[in-house]
């Protein structure tokens, strides 16, 4: 005797009574065939044979046969699909029905961001399940979902259509944060801070002076980090114009955010150098000096003016000065200074030196010596001369010169010494020249004595 036990959906094992069909395959071998006809629509069996012998021993039971009242063609797939996103932007709700859920072994629901290719499980779900939230997504991002179904009675998955939907966050982002603009030689470097990940990029907007704000770039990539960085090349920049910026950031929603801190800078780009002062004036009064200008360039970026001054012996000073005027002390000896002008920016650019002016103290030359003789002796020469009266020299200094040659100072004797001078090394065979300049205590020196000559 043989007999069929039918377990439904995982239920206990149950004596069925089957139509049977038996067929002898041979002497030792017989085949048969049960007819389950009592087993429900779309369920899940599992099924096991045990038998008797003629004197009534049981065999061994049998394997266990899973097996359902449907064909792998006819397994349920879930319908009525629906998938929407939430209000916050930030969660898909997914739902679906299912008919007979028990012969269900699993299902897995997939993602991509395209509907044919890149599909990766994002949950494995019970056959009971209906719906599933995603909360792993990006707001204005398209998702697209499809089933794959393991069933209890076949080892063929079968796999369903994809279906798509899109979750939008109707909040406008934060403001950027800590806005700052910098002048290079290059532009006006913008920097600021936004902590957000779901931005698509920002909006940069510019002002000329009071003007209305423009946009002034396109979108701009989120990039990497916390801060944010921009450089505005644009040659509409004028240097010396006020330009104002502020940021807006945009979300994944497309949604514009709230405008950050307004920020103004002076942008370098387009400068031209500054025009060099005009119209310089020098006004002496003694040793005194007002040195005066005028500025040509009317640069907004003006800096300052820097004043280059020759003294004499060529040595030039390099003097800074934020007004148009210079008040100086000329050389008390009377020697000229010259002067010239350049004008800077806050660019750092100079512009070329204004016309040189020549200044130089007003000083009372003292009388030159009288009087002087030159006298050959021992082949050497001595000279001597008559001092001026009532006058304050400091010295006497002492030149000779030949034919052709120009003047060489031999030394010079101190006004309270003898009035004389010894040229110890005179030219040989030529006729020597001298002559004699009173010098002040201020330097300012007389013009030259008469000179006198002796020839050796």
């Amino acid at each position: 005797m043989v007999e069929l036990h039918r377990s439904v959906d995982e239920e206990p094992f149950a004596l069925v009574k089957p139509k049977l069909r038996i067929d002898r395959r041979g002497q030792d071998t017989v085949l048969y065939q049960f007819a389950d006809t009592t087993a429900p629509r779309h369920r899940v069996f599992r099924y096991v044979a045990k038998g008797w012998d003629l004197f009534g021993n049981a065999m061994p039971v049998s394997d266990t046969l899973y097996a359902a009242s449907l064909d792998a063609t006819q397994m349920p797939m879930p319908y009525d699909l629906f998938a929407q996103g939430d209000s916050s932007g930030r969660k898909i709700n997914v739902r679906w029905h299912l008919k007979n859920a028990p012969v269900v072994k699993q299902i897995s629901l997939q993602r991509s961001t395209n509907s044919e290719t890149d599909f990766v499980v994002v949950a494995e779900l019970s056959g009971d399940r209906t719906s599933y939230v995603d909360e792993d997504v990006r707001p204005a991002t398209s998702y697209f979902y499809r089933f794959v179904l393991e069933y209890k009675a076949t080892h063929v998955p079968m796999r369903g259509v994809s279906f798509a939907a899109v979750a939008y966050d109707p909040e406008p982002p934060s403001a950027p944060e800590e806005l700052s603009a910098e002048a290079t030689k290059d532009g006006v470097m913008l920097t600021w801070l936004h902590p957000s990940r779901e931005l698509l990029g920002f909006h940069v907007y510019r002002a000329e002076g009071d003007g209305p704000m423009v946009l002034a770039t396109t979108r701009m990539p989120m990039g990497d980090g916390v801060q944010k960085t921009y450089l505005d090349t644009s040659r509409a920049l004028q240097a010396g114009q006020v330009y104002r910026y502020l940021v807006k950031a945009i979300s994944t929603s497309h949604i514009e955010g709230r405008a950050s801190d307004t920020v103004a800078v002076m942008p370098m780009t387009n400068a031209t150098a500054p025009l060099p002062p005009r119209d310089l004036m020098a006004r002496v009064d003694g040793e005194a000096l007002l040195l005066s200008w005028e500025d040509q360039s009317h640069d907004p970026l003006w800096m300052g003016y820097t004043v280059l001054r020759t003294r004499p012996g060529n040595t030039v000073d390099t003097l800074y000065r934020s007004t148009n005027f210079l008040n100086d002390s000329l050389d008390a000896s009377g020697k000229p200074s010259t002067y010239r002008v350049m004008s800077s920016n806050a660019l750092g650019m100079r512009s070329a030196p204004s016309p040189a002016v020549a200044a130089k103290a007003h000083v009372c030359a003292p009388s030159c010596p009288s009087a002087v003789v030159a006298n050959a002796i021992n082949g050497k020469v001595e000279l001597t001369w008559q001092a001026p009266a009532s006058e304050p020299v400091a010295r006497f200094d002492v030149y000779r010169y030949t034919r052709g040659n120009e003047p060489v100072k031999l030394g010079s004797v101190a006004s309270n010494k003898p009035a004389r001078f010894e040229d110890a090394s005179p030219a040989r065979g030529a006729l020597n020249f001298y002559f004699v300049r009173s010098v002040a205590a201020t330097g300012a020196e007389s013009g030259p004595s008469r000179g006198g000559g002796v020839g050796l």
